[in-house]
Parts: structure tokens; C-alpha cells; sequence
């Protein structure tokens, strides 16, 4: 990841909350670190990899965690492609409270880089979320 050279995409925002409280020079050093390891799989040319992840590490452990969520998903064929943006922005494009995205980004970065499948997990079994996605029509 070269700090001059940011693309445009979802990456833009965890670039951008970084610099936000750090400043430039050290944002770049700390870019650079989690590119390799938190983010690994997201800065690569494509999301084949971080798809694969998905499929063999979170969908196991919500077949684990919430059989019945896994398989309604299962049933509407649904790949938890909503993972991607989650994983990618580290939260950053959902949550718009500033201060909590920043708070996130602590945890994440003193945190193992499977932290964030965790999160998600308790992301999609909360009680409230895990009745939206019942009571979703089959139909995507």
C-alpha cells in the first residue's frame, strides 16, 4: 500500500479515520503495518481470498453460534457478501458516530485481524438483527 497513492474505495475510510487522529507520517507507517496484517486479505487485486475466508471461517462459526440464521441463509443462498463492506471499512460506512468509529478502530488495531469476523458475528446474532434476518424475504 503506498500512502500517496489511495484509491477511491472503502479502504478511503479507514485511511481517513486514521489520519483523523494521528496525522499523516504515522498514519502512513500504521496503514502500511495493518495492510499486511489486518487488512491482508482486503488490499488484495481481488476479494476471491477474503470471499474464501468468509465461507470457511464465519459461516462455520454461525452454523455454531446460530444454526438458524445459517441455515435461513443457507436456504436463501445467500453469501454474506454484507460481510465484505464490514471487514473492509472496519464499520466506518454503517456507524456514523465519529467518536464510536474511532473506538472501534482502537480495539481493532490492539486486536488480533480476526477480531472483526467476531464482531460481525455478534453483529448478525443480536437479538434485534437476528429477527430482521427471519423476516427477510427470500428473494436476493
Amino acid at each position: 500500500m503506498n500512502c500517496g497513492d489511495v484509491e477511491d474505495n472503502d479502504a478511503d475510510s479507514v485511511v481517513n479515520h486514521i489520519a483523523s487522529s494521528m496525522g499523516l507520517g504515522l498514519c502512513c507507517n500504521v496503514l502500511t503495518q495493518i495492510s499486511k496484517s489486518h487488512l491482508g486479505d482486503a488490499t488484495k487485486t481481488d476479494f476471491l481470498q477474503l470471499r474464501t475466508a468468509i465461507q470457511l471461517v464465519w459461516m462455520p462459526l454461525l452454523n455454531h453460534f446460530d444454526s438458524e440464521v445459517h441455515d435461513y441463509l443457507a436456504a436463501c443462498e445467500m453469501e454474506p457478501f454484507f460481510l465484505l463492506s464490514w471487514i473492509i471499512t472496519w464499520f466506518s460506512h454503517d456507524i456514523r458516530d465519529t467518536s464510536l468509529v474511532k473506538r472501534l478502530f482502537d480495539v481493532f488495531l490492539v486486536s488480533h485481524p480476526l477480531f472483526s469476523i467476531y464482531l460481525e458475528l455478534a453483529m448478525v446474532c443480536h437479538p434485534n438483527n437476528r429477527e430482521e434476518i427471519l423476516m427477510t424475504e427470500c428473494d436476493f
